[in-house]
């Protein structure tokens, strides 16, 4: 038989990012404690207070402290500004005309381009003075989701990161940790680049100074 404690340290475990939270006591132990009762029960083979797992709960938060911490760091980063997102709905024509939007950018000064294809749709990012050029080339189709003041931040990393566990995971985290919300993201195997709303980019750029570079 083994104790509440270390019940509550094996369930941890299986649970990172629980376990994460707890540790910078952004965790809400009551609520938790409630919805680990049943596992600790029977790990413990037998009946458990809510009030015993919050107890041990707040033990073992220090067991935690840089479990998480990945190995990632930035060489670069890159803002870009105005940038709109327009979101079609996936045809085979406009699958097509992917290959045209390319060429057309090609010839423009400051292309700033960036297209996704989904299973459903197609996100286009440009530069918000050639959103027009967009929309012209893709009609009559209307698209689905237009967006503008955004930005566009790349970072810039070694492609040894590409086989480091948890890397996007800590770009993200680093980001929900300050309350700051995702439009998009897309990636290459050395670089991502983070599609958000431009009045969060110098928060963002701070984040990213602090915590991956140097």
């Amino acid at each position: 038989m083994i104790s509440i404690t270390q019940a509550v340290r094996e369930i941890l475990h299986k649970q990172e990012f629980i376990s994460e939270s707890l540790h910078l006591g952004l965790l809400n132990t009551s609520a938790y404690a409630l919805k680990i009762q049943e596992e600790v029960e029977k790990l413990t083979f037998k009946k458990v207070q809510i009030g015993s797992i919050v107890t041990s709960l707040s033990r073992i938060k220090d067991d935690f402290r840089g479990k998480l911490e990945i190995d990632f760091k930035i060489n670069d980063v890159e803002l870009k500004y105005p940038v709109t997102n327009l979101a079609y709905d996936l045809k085979l024509n406009k699958i097509q005309k992917i290959g045209e939007i390319y060429n057309l950018f090609g010839k423009l000064n400051d292309p700033f381009l960036n297209v996704i294809v989904g299973n459903t749709q197609i996100n286009v990012f440009v530069n918000s003075k050639y959103a027009l050029e967009i929309k012209d080339l893709l009609k009559p189709q209307k698209p689905t989701l237009e967006m503008e003041d955004l930005a566009a931040i790349s970072l810039k990393f070694d492609k040894r990161f590409l086989v480091v566990p948890g890397m996007t995971y800590a770009v993200l985290r680093s980001l929900f940790l300050e309350n700051i919300n995702l439009i998009e993201i897309a990636s290459t195997y050395t670089e991502i680049t983070l599609f958000v709303n431009k009045k969060d980019s110098q928060r963002i750029l701070d984040i990213m100074n602090k915590e991956f570079i140097g």
